[in-house]
């Protein structure tokens, strides 16, 4: 039986240089495409009479919990690991891929007929958001909370559908 897709079955991996990594305590993730279209109308007409699409746009925004910078979110976006101003800006300047993120399901493979216990787990893709580049991040650390890191990102290629 097909199941929601919640966030303890849920699986974040983001494909950074040629490393496919599994993300974890991820606290949201949240994808958001944006059409703008315009009202076209003829001379002499008041109301439109096509809608017609001249812009998309996406975007991708997560929260992590974390433990260290270098650990939270969707690690090596932007690539920090240097302590030199200007090879930092020449990474984010040059940098001709961005990320890609997937977003998997966990599915059961197969159950012990005797125990009732799944033992082994299958991942099943959701969807892929291919090119993300970051765009905003920031960390809070709050009296009496788990502090976590933001980041947003904008993407070049919208979701689809296989």
């Amino acid at each position: 039986m097909d199941k929601v897709l919640t966030s303890p079955i849920a699986i974040i991996k983001a494909q950074v240089g040629s490393e496919l990594r599994t993300i974890g305590r991820m606290r949201n993730l949240r994808v958001t495409e944006t059409f703008r279209r315009i009202d076209v109308k003829g001379i002499g007409e008041l109301f439109p009479i096509e809608k017609a699409p001249v812009d998309w746009q996406g975007s991708l925004t997560c929260q992590s919990f974390m433990i260290d910078l270098q650990q939270a979110g969707l690690t090596g976006a932007p690539n920090r690991l240097t302590n030199d101003v200007q090879k930092f800006a020449n990474t984010l300047l040059l940098d001709e891929q961005g990320i890609d993120v997937y977003i998997y399901k966990k599915i059961k493979e197969t159950v012990n007929p005797t125990t009732g216990i799944v033992e082994t787990v299958l991942e099943e893709l959701i969807a892929a958001i291919r090119g993300c580049y970051v765009e905003r991040e920031g960390f809070d650390i709050t009296d009496g909370q788990v502090s976590g890191r933001d980041q947003d990102f904008t993407y070049i290629n919208p979701v689809l559908f296989e």
